[in-house]
């Protein structure tokens, strides 16, 4: 993978890959895993809006740079069967 990826700040927090787990890969809804981590549903939305958003761009920057799926993974701060989708 090229240095450029170094300075972008795409990683996900440990709250935004909480969010993305709790709804694609154990498939809650947003106001279910809002009630197990303790936050309204509209904060919780918020955090997942903000991670999906963060996804996008490090998939297209990935692929803007010729890198692939553990590039994708390792940049974004993921351990496989996260349930990024």
């Amino acid at each position: 993978m090229k240095p450029e990826l170094a300075g972008k700040n795409l990683r996900l927090t440990t709250m935004e890959r909480q969010a993305i787990n709790l709804i694609n890969g154990q498939h809650l809804t947003h106001a279910q895993a809002a009630d197990i981590v303790g936050v309204t549903r509209t904060a919780f939305t918020k955090r997942v809006c903000r991670a999906q958003m963060k996804i996008k761009r490090l998939r297209l920057v990935v692929a803007e740079l010729g890198g692939d799926a553990s590039d994708f993974d390792r940049l974004a701060g993921l351990r496989r069967g996260e349930g990024v989708n």
